[in-house]
């Protein structure tokens, strides 16, 4: 029993940032040493930046670059670091991965560009094959496996906090109630509406095309800017004004248990928008209030993975859904003694 224990426990902020900031950490130090195993048989200046053609059209210093290059992987980490503490071990499970992909494809470019210089007399003789990018990808793909498979054992967590039972409102047999509430972002149609905006003002100087990737990401941004959140009897349902499709739904007789709890974006979702991390999904269109549901498992308990939605006034739909949740386990229950 005690040896299984480890599996369950979420890991500490120190091993979340540890395992978020190492490959970066550990990609410096292998440019740094590739740097000063060929620094002898480098040109000077170097070729640092190579076109489609393979071909250099940028030249620096072999020291400068390496500097540059250092310290871009070690800002790396410290972003990732700081992103793997900040956020819960559930929404914090996609740092490692991207944190080991990302030092990986950058390291192996820059190794790259070292070991393609080294021998070369003169840096505009020096060429940059296509299959180091092919090797570059495949050091990624491998380097994000690592990633993954240190952080695939972290558990989940519970959504938020403030997490306790939920209040209940007092409905008769026969009574039933509905709330509905909207819900929004005020950043994301700011977003949305710079986006629209910036698109159509390019058409005169850079054409349609721009104007055709902008505007169509800024309306989507306006569009789902704001929600509609519906509690009842047929469960909870989150919508783009009220629309039929573009809904998010989970039924009452799939529900477990509702709560309102203090959610942050970042550390519990580690963004915003439709969120998908370990044991939880949401639709997070900002940080503090949210209503939770936990779905059934599939033996019927209170296992099942959990929904979220930030909307002011949960608390009041978390009461509505307690209640509709026991009524209805109670009216099944008449029915099947009565049965």
């Amino acid at each position: 029993m005690p040896s299984s224990m480890p599996s369950s426990m979420p890991p500490s902020k120190r091993v979340r940032v540890a395992a978020s900031a190492a490959p970066c950490v550990l990609a410096a130090l292998v440019v740094g040493g590739v740097y000063l195993g060929v620094r002898e048989r480098l040109p000077d200046p170097i070729a640092t930046h190579f076109p489609g053609s393979g071909a250099p059209d940028g030249f620096g210093s072999g020291g400068g670059f390496v500097g540059v290059a250092v310290g871009v992987l070690l800002g790396m980490g410290v972003l990732m670091g700081a992103l793997g503490g900040f956020q819960q071990a559930g929404a914090a499970r996609w740092i490692p991965p991207l944190s080991w992909a990302a030092a990986g494809l950058t390291g192996s470019v820059m190794v790259s560009a070292l070991v393609v210089n080294s021998g070369v007399a003169d840096a505009h003789d020096v060429r940059m094959p296509v299959w180091h990018l092919g090797i570059g990808c495949a050091v990624a793909v491998a380097a994000g496996c690592v990633g993954w498979l240190i952080a695939r054992g972290w558990p989940g967590g519970p959504v938020g906090r403030g997490v306790g039972p939920a209040g209940r409102l007092t409905l008769g047999e026969t009574e039933s109630a509905v709330w509905v509430r909207g819900t929004g972002s005020w950043q994301l149609g700011l977003i949305g509406g710079v986006l629209v905006v910036g698109g159509v003002a390019t058409v005169a100087p850079l054409g349609w095309i721009p104007c055709t990737v902008l505007v169509p990401a800024g309306l989507s941004c306006l569009v789902f800017s704001r929600l509609q959140v519906a509690a009842g009897p047929r469960g909870l349902s989150v919508s783009v004004l009220g629309l039929p499709w573009a809904r998010v739904r989970v039924p009452l007789d799939g529900m477990a248990s509702a709560t309102a709890r203090q959610v942050s974006a970042i550390g519990d979702f580690g963004g915003w928008g439709y969120r998908i991390r370990p044991g939880a999904s949401g639709v997070i269109l900002r940080s503090g209030e949210a209503l939770v549901v936990r779905r059934r498992g599939r033996d019927g308990g209170e296992d099942g993975r959990e929904f979220a939605v930030t909307v002011e006034d949960a608390a009041t739909a978390a009461a509505l859904l307690t209640s509709l949740i026991d009524n209805s386990r109670t009216t099944h229950g008449t029915s099947s003694t009565s049965g």
